[in-house]
């Protein structure tokens, strides 16, 4: 049980590294030009930070406690030239409707 434990620390500690390099990283990138990234890294860094930080709406759905019920998220990217597409998707109970404009 002990050294599970220690794997999740040094799993948390190298992914709480990763994301204050990628932080320390965009807030000097002062220069205004374009850089490419791996949008792929990106989302999934964004994806871990959201999910630690606050758990996903998929798990409000669950309030009944139904034992069947596994949250979902799937997130596909797409390469559209001079743009790209992010979709998120999951199995919660929605963004509400007062929320929506906010968002795009």
């Amino acid at each position: 049980m002990l050294t599970g434990n220690l794997e999740k620390i040094a799993e948390h500690g190298r992914r709480a590294d990763g994301i204050v390099k990628s932080m320390l990283a965009h807030s000097r990138g002062g220069s205004g030009e374009r850089q490419t990234v791996d949008i792929n890294s990106l989302v999934g860094e964004s994806l871990n930070l959201a999910y630690h930080g606050a758990p996903h709406a998929a798990n409000k759905r669950n309030e009944a406690n139904d034992p069947t019920f596994k949250p979902s998220l799937k997130v596909t990217t797409r390469d559209l030239g001079a743009e790209v597409e992010i979709r998120v998707r999951d199995n919660g109970t929605g963004i509400p409707s007062e929320i929506r404009d906010k968002l795009f």
